[in-house]
């Protein structure tokens, strides 16, 4: 559960175990369409609220969101297929700044705690960042870098497909990623350089093993109670697993 001030950063964070009902099957292009008719609920009029103040904050400390289209398998009049790129919705990314919101508060609740295991990754080096504005004038659209990584990137457009090949290329500055786990010594590579903010893997642990132990670890240090022994004693071993 969060507390948002009006800018949407939070000000409180609290875990507890709860059972989840499942309210409604939405998906991103109904939502998205309800948005633009003007008829939404109140939770998803919040979601755009929301998401909206969370890219801000993203913007304001240099985050970076690679929002690559996706590939649709379209079929021709002629019985052949062709592969379409169908741009994400706005809606796609508010929805992601939520889930970037959990796994940063999560991260924080870890470093307060000294205990826990981030997702990190350095900053692009020089010559990376040199091949990359080479890349951008060839293809005519010049980062100078008077402007933000981050607010270079949400400025291509993914339907012109010269932008197109410079979000390709911009994923070879999202490299390097790793996790760090740590208990009693915070780290000093704790930032997740893209996200431009500590972070953790939290909100997927349906499908991805890390963000069970990081649930199980928030959950005893945000109502103060013991990390659990078995917790701390896997987490050398999670980033090989």
């Amino acid at each position: 559960e969060f507390g948002l001030d009006n800018t949407a950063q939070v000000s409180t964070v609290s875990i507890r175990r709860a059972t989840i009902r499942s309210r409604a099957k939405l998906s991103y292009k109904g939502v998205q369409a309800e948005l633009d008719a003007g008829t939404p609920g109140p939770v998803l009029q919040l979601l755009k609220e929301v998401g909206l103040k969370r890219v801000e904050l993203e913007r304001q400390r240099g985050g970076a969101s690679l929002n690559m289209p996706e590939q649709e398998i379209v079929q021709l009049p002629d019985g052949g297929y062709r592969i379409a790129a169908a741009p994400q919705l706005p809606v796609e990314d508010w929805n992601a700044q939520i889930s970037l919101m959990t796994g940063m508060s999560a991260a924080n609740l870890m470093l307060a705690g000294k205990v826990g295991i981030l997702r990190t990754m350095p900053a692009p080096d020089e010559r990376s960042l040199r091949h990359f504005r080479l890349q951008t004038e060839a293809l005519g659209k010049p980062w100078d870098g008077k402007i933000s990584y981050g607010e270079y990137l949400r400025s291509l457009d993914p339907t012109v497909p010269r932008q197109l090949a410079i979000l390709h290329s911009a994923g070879m500055l999202f490299r390097g990623a790793s996790y760090t786990a740590f208990d009693g010594t915070v780290p000093d590579d704790a930032v997740q350089s893209a996200i431009g903010a500590a972070y953790a893997h939290t909100t997927a642990p349906l499908r991805r093993l890390i963000d069970r132990f990081v649930l199980v670890i928030c959950e005893a240090l945000s109502n103060g109670k013991p990390v659990p022994d078995w917790a701390r004693e896997a987490l050398p071993s999670l980033p090989e697993i």
